[in-house]
């Protein structure tokens, strides 16, 4: 496996290894043909045996990689190195081509110096290189210091002149529409090229990129709006390379539109061009066809989705990619409900707002006053609504919503408190009071409340943090005080309470 990877990887800077880079970046690509088409050998060599093997016709440059493992060497020992096996190619005419070296010489000119032909007596990997030739190519491997017999491993392989090939997208990839991807190739061929893609295998080729060195390759590429097959081309050196179809498509990103006790729904944004859709779910490790249908929601029974992860797919020609796991209970909205509040505005009126789920099922919308309905809606495709409270009665007062599905049943919200003073600067509530008394404010400016017993003294101080500030009168006797707001030392408020435990 060594042999192979080392064969198969991709040559960085000048030709042949160096001490920088080694043999290259590994192209696991590569590395798999290789195996696939079993351009692969073993064998075993003794003290001056030679092993022989014509390699198969082919054009180009043949590229030989052996390797072995080695014994260990002596402790103490000069050499790491113990069997020495020598590889070399040579052709039908009797030349001899060496497998490349480099200088061990520990100086800077010398390490860094390009590999070049020759013989290796330091290494157990050795690599050779030669042009195809008339008459075939043939590897020779032979023992030239080996104890008893050493067992090898060879790799090989043709390298193209001027060859390009596309690596990614691979042929019935998916891409994801409107996403970035990395377009790689493998190529010995230098200088600019043009990038182009087209939809489909007949549609007309549009620009996509310029690649100052083809070299490179790869470049980025921002995926368009499109659901469907698409190919690239390369056009470098006055030659144009298309590459494998594959499939551009929408990622969908389902969301949960309400979560009851017998039913679920989750919902996508609709993908240009689909026909229909795809819900699955995950079980036992893998996912199973929920269901499909053309609508952009789909409802179901939770006890049938055990993993409580579901995942959806747009389907037109094809069929794209699923989406990520989505975990339906997670962040839920509850059985229709994501939202509810209620706010007092500027003007003295309560805003109440409703953000569901999904509108799908319901019928109506009721809105509630502490027990008195204030108003309805019927319900259409949005999934926020409205409603105003333009008179509310001064205190604390509770606002909630009741929703009506069309099976009948209905579902309320939570129940929101809401602090209303009306045309009242300041409220002090309840009174008589125990524990503690709340003092409501239109406003925040720094207000500083002082609480007080009938002889004037100071019996609390604190500044007002809140719009419904709770004052905490644990500690004080059951009595008459007095309760005072400043600003800036100057009264804004005043009034009476009574302590009563």
């Amino acid at each position: 496996m060594a042999a192979v990877l080392i064969n198969s990887a991709t040559d960085l800077g000048a030709p042949g290894p160096d001490f920088i880079t080694g043999f290259g970046a590994v192209d696991a690509r590569a590395a798999a043909r290789t195996v696939v088409d079993r351009r692969y050998a073993t064998g075993r060599v003794g003290q001056g045996n030679a092993f022989q093997m014509p390699v198969p016709a082919g054009t180009g440059t043949l590229r030989v990689t052996m390797r072995y493992t080695d014994l260990e060497a002596p402790a103490n020992s000069a050499r790491a190195l113990t069997n020495d096996l020598d590889l070399w190619l040579t052709d039908a005419a009797g030349n001899r081509f060496g497998p490349w070296t480099l200088s061990a010489f520990p100086h800077k000119d010398s390490l860094t110096r390009t590999a070049i032909p020759g013989r290796d007596s330091l290494n157990n990997t050795e690599q050779v290189q030669a042009r195809s030739a008339a008459g075939g190519l043939t590897i020779h491997v032979q023992g030239r210091k080996v104890s008893g017999l050493q067992t090898f491993a060879l790799a090989w392989q043709w390298i193209p002149d001027n060859y390009f090939e596309w690596d990614a997208p691979a042929f019935a990839e998916t891409l994801d529409a409107r996403a970035r991807a990395t377009l790689r190739w493998s190529t010995n061929i230098g200088g600019p090229g043009k990038i182009f893609y087209r939809q489909g295998d007949s549609g007309n080729w549009q620009p996509l990129a310029n690649v100052l060195n083809v070299e490179e390759g790869q470049v980025g590429w921002e995926t368009p709006p499109a659901f469907g097959p698409m190919q690239l081309r390369m056009d470098v050196a006055g030659k144009s390379f298309t590459g494998p179809q594959f499939l551009v498509a929408p990622r969908l990103r389902p969301a949960t539109g309400f979560i009851c006790e017998d039913s679920a729904l989750v919902w996508w944004a609709a993908a240009p061009g689909a026909s229909r859709y795809r819900v699955y779910a995950l079980e036992n490790d893998a996912y199973r066809l929920l269901g499909e249908t053309v609508d952009t929601t789909f409802a179901f029974r939770p006890s049938t989705v055990v993993s409580g992860i579901v995942a959806v797919s747009a389907v037109a020609q094809q069929e794209g990619a699923r989406s990520a796991a989505h975990r339906f209970s997670a962040n839920a909205p509850g059985c229709y409900v994501r939202n509810f509040t209620a706010d007092l505005d500027a003007a003295g009126a309560v805003q109440l707002q409703l953000e569901l789920g999904t509108p799908v099922g319901l019928r109506n919308i009721r809105w509630f006053r502490q027990g008195m309905v204030l108003g309805s809606a019927t319900p259409g495709n949005g999934f926020v609504y409205a409603a105003t409270d333009e008179r509310p009665p001064q205190g604390i007062v509770y606002y909630y919503a009741e929703l009506e599905l069309a099976n009948g049943r209905r579902i309320l919200t939570d129940a929101v408190p809401v602090a209303v003073t009306g045309a009242e600067e300041y409220i002090l509530f309840p009174n008589p009071a125990g524990e503690w008394i709340r003092l409501l404010a239109k406003g925040l400016r720094g207000q500083q409340i002082v609480v007080t017993d009938m002889q004037g003294r100071v019996r609390k101080s604190l500044r007002m943090e809140s719009l419904q500030q709770e004052i905490p009168l644990g500690g004080l006797p059951a009595g008459n005080y007095w309760i005072g707001v400043y600003e800036d030392g100057k009264r804004q408020f005043g009034a009476r309470f009574v302590k009563v435990r």
